[in-house]
Order: C-alpha cells, then sequence, then structure tokens
C-alpha cells in the first residue's frame, strides 16, 4: 500500500500529544532515526527527525477507541476525523562494513529502486545522504457501521550528498489510498475494499527510472 511506501518507520526520542480542545489533538515528536530497525548506535549522527500530527474530530469528539478502522462501535450519529501529519529526516545510506551495501533500506523510489543503491539515480553514482520530507492530509467518517478513509501524500527527497554528479536536485511523489469498510452483521461480519497509488515525479522519471507504481 502507499501507505508503507511513504511513512517513516519507527526511532527512538521523546514525544508529546495533547488535546488543544475537545476534538482536536497533537502530536508531536523528535527521535534519533526515521527508523532504527538494524541501525547499530554508531551508525547515529546529530542529526534529529522531526513529524507532528494533528486531528480534528468536529461532529462527535472521537473516532471510536484509538480511531480504529471500521465502524465497530456503530455510530448513531456521523463521526468524522480531519488531520495532517508531516515529518523530516535527513538520511544517511548507514554503508555495511563488509558488503559496501546500505543498510538503509526504507527510502524508496516510485520504481522502488533504495534511494542508496548505486546507480539509482546515475550510472555508478552512490548517494551517501539525502533528506526526507512528507506531507500528508487524511479525512474520515464512520455511521452506523459504514467506514470511509482516505489519505494524500506528498514526499521530497532533496539535498543530495553523492560521489558523484545527480541530475535531479529534487524528486517530488505523490500518492492516495481509499479505504472503505461496513458491517453487515453488527460486530460480526465486516466487508471492507482498499486500494492505493503512487505517482512518481514526472520531471524526474527520464533521470531515474519508470516514475509510477501501483501501491
Amino acid at each position: 500500500m502507499a501507505d508503507e511506501f511513504f511513512r517513516p518507520f519507527f526511532g527512538s526520542g521523546i514525544w508529546a500529544q495533547g488535546e488543544v480542545t475537545p476534538g482536536l489533538w497533537y502530536n508531536v515528536a523528535t527521535m534519533n532515526s526515521s527508523s532504527s530497525l538494524g541501525v547499530k548506535s554508531s551508525q547515529l549522527d546529530r542529526k534529529w527527525t522531526t513529524g507532528a500530527s494533528m486531528w480534528w474530530m468536529p461532529t462527535t469528539k472521537e473516532f471510536g477507541p484509538r480511531g480504529g478502522y471500521g465502524d465497530w462501535e456503530r455510530h448513531e450519529k456521523v463521526a468524522t476525523r480531519f488531520g495532517f501529519s508531516t515529518t523530516r529526516s535527513p538520511e544517511q545510506r548507514f554503508t555495511s562494513s563488509t558488503s559496501n551495501a546500505p543498510e538503509n533500506t526504507n527510502i524508496r523510489l516510485a520504481d522502488s529502486v533504495n534511494v542508496f543503491d548505486t546507480g539509482a539515480l546515475a550510472p555508478g553514482v552512490t548517494v551517501e545522504n539525502v533528506d526526507y520530507r512528507i506531507l500528508s492530509f487524511d479525512a474520515g467518517m464512520k455511521y452506523r457501521g459504514i467506514f470511509l478513509q482516505t489519505e494524500i501524500y506528498n514526499r521530497w527527497l532533496d539535498n543530495f550528498q553523492a560521489d558523484g554528479v545527480v541530475p535531479v536536485g529534487s524528486i517530488h511523489d505523490t500518492g492516495f489510498y481509499v479505504q472503505a469498510a461496513f458491517f453487515p452483521v453488527p460486530k460480526k461480519l465486516e466487508v471492507y475494499g482498499v486500494t492505493s497509488q503512487i505517482f512518481g515525479d514526472q520531471d524526474a522519471a527520464s533521470t531515474t527510472a519508470p516514475s509510477t507504481a501501483p501501491g
């Protein structure tokens, strides 16, 4: 799904969450990396990953337990949620000492190639550092067992530092997902469907690879 392609993963750091006014929530975080999976402490630098989310639930001031997918609780009044999220992370390759392969495998181009793979942006050129930014918007509703949600993504890769010349200064990929579900038998049987799409940067397509891929 597009969600897996665009989103950051799991970092270690500090975070804060609170309710500004009934139904309006925020979450902010500062972490050591956008993904700590498989990363050694000796590989980390002093650059921080930062992120924030805000969401508003205007009609019922809630969106079910933990904002979960599906209207398990069967809202008798339309529950709505609108939000946005953003993350910025300076990413590095984390080169393997044994194979010279990148250990940072989370950031992919629209054709699924790891941006840190040699030749990903130009023949024989290896990207060592890149800035990753994302901005997404989401909206959802729940009513009498019916659930509908969508999210729209924007991701920028820029500030490339490589061992050669790369033909692009910035890559802007976009995408979305839509999910719908309902309970024909309340709290016992749910039917759902989901679709997503990733749209690669057309301006960078001629210098990278095929610019679109299904989510």
